[in-house]
């Protein structure tokens, strides 16, 4: 990585725990987020489970761009999720 990139990517990992409270506390996601409690998450599968609760009924296209992803990777990320009984996918 570039060393800008280094330091930035450090400021942002340091900022994470405060992130945390403030998504749990911010009253439209405190819901997604106490269902995805004790399931032992990924920094990723959270990201995807706050943007699923902003946007709900989002599809895997939305989703992946929301995560800076491709759709394979979001559709992978969605599946673990589902099996772990945090989301579910609607037709």
């Amino acid at each position: 990585m570039v060393p800008e990139r280094d330091e930035a990517a450090a400021a942002l990992v340091s900022l994470l725990p405060e992130l945390a409270v403030a998504v749990y506390e911010s009253a439209p996601h405190r819901d997604a987020v106490r269902r995805a409690a004790g399931r032992e998450l990924t920094a990723r599968q959270m990201a995807a489970v706050v943007a699923l609760a902003r946007r709900p009924g989002a599809t895997m296209s939305e989703l992946a761009a929301a995560l800076g992803t491709g759709r394979a990777a979001a559709s992978e990320l969605v599946e673990r999720l589902v099996q772990k009984g945090v989301v579910q996918r609607v037709p």
